[in-house]
């Protein structure tokens, strides 16, 4: 293969990876990132769902591991688990709490540390009646999470910002009374703190 990427050694947690365990460890930053994108997007989201949620996230988790230890006993290297994922695994440690968070404490950073905005916002969209960002524009899930990987983050968070705006016009035009005007609030909030 040509390019730097796959010849570049990297330094993680002060090991040096070979180029194979660094691609390994780009699989798994992306099978980890895709798994966030789509679990956080999963509606309706009750009790049950959410426990089988928590049992897919340590499903990969386990597998993942299984995955970078294959990698590491017969190549060498290594990346220290699934920690050498950086961020992409902290997003999957704190996505189990987030299912189980209070709802007003979900515009509070500290509660959703380790989550990105956009995963935190879809997650207020899903508990309440606000349409998520694939549904109002008639894309299947799959494609939504696609498009998001081929975005930016401010591209992404100004389709979510734009899908409350939506949601507010078309209550207004047609005089509804919903209860999801406190997710909104909770949404700007995020939005509020992922821009600031």
């Amino acid at each position: 293969m040509n390019g730097s990427f796959y010849f570049e050694f990297v330094n993680v947690r002060g090991r040096q990876l070979s180029p194979v365990t660094y691609r390994s460890l780009d699989i798994v930053r992306y099978v980890l990132r895709a798994f966030v994108l789509h679990a956080s997007i999963v509606k309706p989201l009750d009790e049950t769902t959410k426990l089988q949620l928590t049992r897919d996230m340590t499903d990969i988790e386990f597998s993942l591991g299984a995955f970078m230890s294959e990698g590491k006993g017969k190549r060498g290297g290594g990346s220290g688990g699934l920690d050498g994922a950086g961020s992409e695994y902290r997003a999957l440690r704190a996505l189990r709490p987030l299912l189980f968070l209070e709802t007003p404490r979900l515009a509070e950073p500290s509660a959703t540390s380790g989550l990105p905005p956009l995963v935190v916002l879809h997650h207020i969209v899903v508990r309440s009646s606000i349409p998520l960002p694939h549904t109002l524009h008639g894309w299947q899930a799959a494609e939504y999470v696609r498009w998001v990987e081929e975005h930016s983050e401010e591209e992404a968070l100004t389709l979510i910002d734009g899908g409350l705006t939506h949601w507010e016009k078309t209550c207004e035009a047609e005089d509804i009374r919903d209860s999801a005007a406190e997710y909104v609030v909770l949404a700007r909030s995020v939005l509020a703190n992922a821009r600031g």
